[in-house]
């Protein structure tokens, strides 16, 4: 799940050793509510805090065969992209992101 593309920015988000694996965490960052995922000992990846089907908190679901599970109403969205694995009509934004020296980071989004 560690991308390293070549974004002109990098955010610093969180240290991964406080996210169990798992597990996910509520942050703000970049004027948005976001949801870091803990995938493994050294992954990470990083969504948009609210599930497209009623709203609800990604930040506190949890990951279940590769992927993230709505604590709502238990929508799977896959962490390679998002997309839900049950209807692929819905999605939650994944954003570019990498652990480096044990601080997961984001690419710095487009302006929208």
């Amino acid at each position: 799940m560690n991308e390293s593309p070549g974004p002109s920015r990098w955010i610093s988000l969180c240290p991964l050793d406080e996210i169990s694996i798992g597990r996910a965490r509520y942050l703000e960052a970049v004027d948005r509510p976001l949801c870091v995922v803990r995938v493994g000992e050294t992954d990470a990846a990083v969504f948009d805090d609210s599930c497209p089907h009623a709203g609800g908190p990604l930040s506190g679901g949890h990951v279940e065969d590769g992927c993230l599970v709505c604590p709502l109403h238990q929508w799977p969205f896959r962490l390679a992209d998002g997309i839900c694995a049950d209807t692929s009509v819905f999605r939650v934004r994944k954003y570019t992101c990498r652990v480096r020296d044990g601080v997961v980071e984001m690419a710095a989004p487009e302006s929208r």
